[in-house]
């Protein structure tokens, strides 16, 4: 239900294209890719 309340520029927001995200969030990255979604693959620092 507070997705239906969060501002527009929040829901449109998408912190995925953030620099650095999806490497310091892999399992954010991991729920992407098995949604289908389309993202920059970045190898793992380290």
């Amino acid at each position: 239900m507070i997705y239906e309340t969060r501002p527009q520029g929040c829901r449109d927001f998408d912190c995925s294209k953030e620099p650095g995200y999806l490497r310091d969030n892999p399992r954010i990255a991991a729920l992407l890719t098995v949604n289908g979604v389309a993202h920059e693959v970045l190898p793992p620092v380290g």
